[in-house]
Parts: structure tokens; sequence; C-alpha cells
């Protein structure tokens, strides 16, 4: 009987420990912010840290920074033992993984950031407008704009869900030559990239020596087709219209006059 209740016992006692390991465990894990849920002050907060760490660790080795090592060691242009004075397998990973988490940390805030430039472009933000065109004139790879405008912007999905958001962007490029483009992307975490559709005739982008006149838009918007309201289109026949903008200020600014269009149609 002495032995039944012994067991009994060592049953209850190691329960209870699993209760309160548990607990704590899992208040341990709900105290770790979720992924996505950081803001860009917290996360520049934790990026301040890596690079604290970042120094230490260089400061051990020996690193010589001289103004962009430590991206081109990270990028492989340059080899980690050729910037440090005194190697270590040891250092060396722990640099890494801290260098590499630095990056993922800063591609986040990035793309935070230009969020949130789309969210108040989408309120006919000035400078937040100038800013998104920025973002998908370097997406693009357009070395020689001088200065970017955002024209037009729509966002439409349809019950997969496939989700695309849809920019036409004029372009001031240097010798007094324009550009008109049509980028989109599948999320607001992916580049822009040129629209294209293949076995036909389509026109993503055009460039002119001169600033597109009124009948040179309305005919590169034909030839990218591009429709004020696509869902009535055969190409996004099935999706729903989500958002679609059109900056009235920006495009007589680029171009001279005022679209027909009202800045907001949904």
């Amino acid at each position: 009987m002495q032995i039944i209740i012994l067991i009994f016992a060592a049953i209850g006692f190691f329960w209870v420990i699993g209760r309160l390991f548990g607990q704590s465990n899992s208040t341990q894990q709900n105290s770790k912010p979720a992924v996505g849920s950081e803001s860009v002050e917290q996360l520049q907060g934790r990026i301040g840290q890596i690079d604290k760490q970042l120094e230490h660790i260089e400061k051990e080795a020996g690193f010589e920074d001289s103004g962009g090592s430590r991206a081109s060691v990270l990028e492989g242009l340059i080899e980690w033992e050729d910037c440090v004075a005194k190697p270590s397998k040891r250092l060396k990973q722990q640099w890494f993984k801290l260098a590499q988490d630095q990056e993922q940390l800063e591609n986040r805030v990035s793309t935070l950031e230009q969020q949130a430039s789309l969210k108040r472009a989408l309120q006919q933000d000035p400078a937040s407008l100038r800013s998104v065109a920025w973002c998908i004139t370097n997406d693009l790879a357009i070395k020689n704009a001088t200065q970017p405008f955002l024209l037009a912007f729509q966002a439409v999905q349809d019950n997969r869900p496939l989700y695309i958001e849809s920019v036409i962007v004029a372009l001031e490029l240097t010798g007094g030559k324009w550009e008109l483009a049509h980028a989109y992307r599948h999320s607001t975490t992916e580049r822009w990239k040129r629209s294209q559709v293949y076995d036909v005739p389509y026109t993503s982008c055009k460039e002119y020596d001169h600033r597109p006149t009124q009948n040179e838009v309305a005919a590169f918007l034909k030839e990218t087709w591009w429709d004020f309201n696509p869902t009535q289109s055969f190409r996004f026949k099935g999706y729903q219209l989500l958002s679609a903008q059109v900056f009235r200020e920006e495009w007589q600014t680029a171009l001279g006059y005022q679209p027909q269009q009202p800045a907001t149609l949904v």
C-alpha cells in the first residue's frame, strides 16, 4: 500500500513540475513579438543592438572597415579574412549570422516604410507620391531618371485569391527624354516589375525624346492595356477592384494637363 501511495505521489509531483515548466515556457514564447508584428521603431532598435554586437566582434577580430567593407564582405565581394587582423572561424560565423539577421531586419524596415508611403500616397500626399515613384523607378532599374511621377494606381484580387497592384509612372530622364511605364507586383513586400503580356502586341514602357503629349499618353495607355476600371475589361474579368486612384496633381505637374478621370475611382 505504501508503495502505491509513493507512486501516486511521484506522479503528482512530476505532473505539477510539468505544468509549471509548460506555463513558464508558454510565457516566454508569448513574450516574444509575433512575426511581422513589430513596428519600424522596434525593428530599428533591434538593428541598433545587432550593430553593437557586430562592432564588438569586429574590434575583437581587428576588422578594418574602410567604408563599405561590411556590406562588401556580406555580399561576398571581399573575403572576411582579408579584412581582419586576427582570423577566427568562431568570430566569422558569429559575424555572418548577425550581419544576415541585421540585413533581414533592414529589409523589413524598408518594406514597412514603403507600405506606409504607399498608404499616404493613396491619400494624395505629394511627398509620399514622389517617394513611391522613386521606389518603383529603382525596382525597374531605370538609372537615368531625374524625376519620376506616380500617375495612377490600381489593386485587384480574384477568388483564388490572386492579388495584383498596378501603376502607371511617367519619368523625366536625362537629356530631355521621357518614359512612360506600366509596372505591377503581387504583394506589398515584392519589388515592382514591368508589366508583361506574351504572344500578343503589348507595350509595358515607351521612351520619348520629349514630354509625351496627351494623345501620346492615351496611345500608350491603350497599348499597355490600362483600363481605369479594369474589372470591366477581359483581362481582369472575375476580379474585384479593391482600389483605384488617379493622381491628378502629379499628372498635371508631369504632363501638363489633368486627366478626365476623378482622383478616386474606388
